[in-house]
């Protein structure tokens, strides 16, 4: 049968059971250990000791002649129920001669391999039954301290196990709690950048319509007021001159604001045509040369990655004019199967390898870079960021399948 759980419970014992059913030898090896303060337990027969034992019993006494009736099977029987860490001492009082030899061959033919047999032959001298007995108590307190020390290990066993599974419950829970968060700030962010793109798309429109319109009357008033120039002084005439050319310089800021927010051309000849005009605008005020390179026959994308697209050449060239000290920059936007690829590359000093490092991995700490890969991610695709001493190149590679394309 399978070893049984350690007893928990289980004490140890203060009790030799005895079993000698030949004269009077139970009671004086009874009345021997007690004087030496070995309690001990009488049983006239063998049957009856068996039904008796425990594990918390210290060890057996068996004369010889008790192995010849009908409770050795039922010994053997409790003896095999035994706790793995229990090994019961077994002390024989054998008759000697041949017969003890014979007894001894039956005892550990029965019980050698659950027991721990020591075997005695009589006449026995007192002070070697005490040794015995008391040899067979020390090595059954080691057993005792065997399996305490084993019900600890299954104990502490138990509270580790408890202890790994509330933590990785807590894990799944904070994990859980952690993933739920995350995309709550993903879709935070998505519209965030919507709001961003529709607020830049109002206010290019307003400050082209509005205030543009404005401008426009007031440039007319001054040039009215010009006409009458005659009639005024010449302190008056040289106010009126410079009000009407910081009035289209004024202009002129205003429609450049309104481009940079949201080129108009963006959403009526699409991304190509709006990118000729920036990149030729942007390479008139930073004096650094740009190539665009786009196939003719490039044609019109969805809204979001025309947008995308856009921004990306937009913060990648505003950051080739803080950061690269290069004199050149190029763009190519191509299509490649059922994606396109955007890839701006410079010919400057190039990041330092740690902040390389921080940027590729977070997004560094500038508002449009994170900005950036979070357009990105929001469509599906990916960006990477190479840099060396021989430049920066950012390659973003969206999905066409995220949104159809603009007829």
């Amino acid at each position: 049968m399978p070893p049984s759980k350690l007893e928990k419970n289980v004490r140890p014992g203060q009790t030799f059971h005895v079993c000698a059913p030949t004269a009077k030898d139970a009671v004086l090896i009874t009345e021997a250990l007690s004087r030496e303060k070995l309690p001990a337990e009488s049983f006239a027969a063998l049957e009856d000791l068996a039904y008796a034992f425990e594990p918390r019993v210290l060890g057996l006494i068996i004369s010889q002649e008790a192995l010849l009736s009908n409770g050795v099977d039922s010994l053997h029987y409790r003896l095999r129920e035994q706790p793995p860490w229990s090994d019961v001492p077994i002390i024989l009082l054998t008759i000697g001669g041949p017969q003890a030899s014979t007894a001894g061959s039956r005892l550990i033919e029965l019980f050698g391999d659950i027991g721990n047999i020591t075997m005695i032959e009589r006449p026995v001298r007192i002070q070697t039954l005490i040794s015995t007995v008391r040899s067979a108590q020390r090595a059954r307190y080691r057993q005792y301290e065997v399996r305490d020390l084993l019900f600890q290990k299954e104990r502490d066993a138990e509270e580790l196990k408890q202890a790994h599974g509330a933590l990785e419950k807590k894990i799944q829970e904070r994990t859980s709690d952690l993933r739920a968060a995350n995309q709550n700030l993903r879709e935070l962010s998505a519209q965030l950048i919507q709001l961003r793109d529709q607020e830049a798309r109002r206010i290019a429109r307003d400050l082209h319509d509005s205030v543009g319109q404005l401008l426009a009357a007031i440039s007319m008033n001054i040039s009215v007021v010009k006409s009458q120039s005659h009639k005024l002084d010449e302190a008056g005439m040289k106010a009126v001159t410079e009000n009407q050319r910081m009035v289209a310089e004024v202009s002129k800021e205003i429609r450049t604001m309104s481009h940079l927010l949201h080129p108009p051309l963006l959403d009526e000849m699409g991304l190509v045509s709006a990118l000729e005009v920036y990149v030729e605008g942007y390479s008139r005020r930073s004096q650094i040369k740009v190539d665009l390179m786009v196939p003719s026959d490039f044609g019109r994308l969805s809204n979001d990655l025309e947008i995308a697209c856009f921004r990306i050449v937009q913060e990648c060239l505003t950051n080739v004019h803080r950061h690269s000290r290069s004199s050149t920059a190029t763009i190519s936007i191509r299509h490649e199967t059922d994606r396109v690829m955007v890839e701006v590359r410079d010919a400057g000093e190039g990041m330092p390898p740690e902040r390389l490092a921080k940027v590729s991995s977070t997004g560094g700490a500038g508002v449009g870079l994170a900005g950036m890969r979070e357009r990105v991610r929001q469509l599906g695709g990916t960006l990477e960021i190479a840099s060396d001493q021989n430049g920066t190149a950012v390659v973003a590679v969206l999905p066409l399948k995220q949104a159809a394309a603009v007829e």
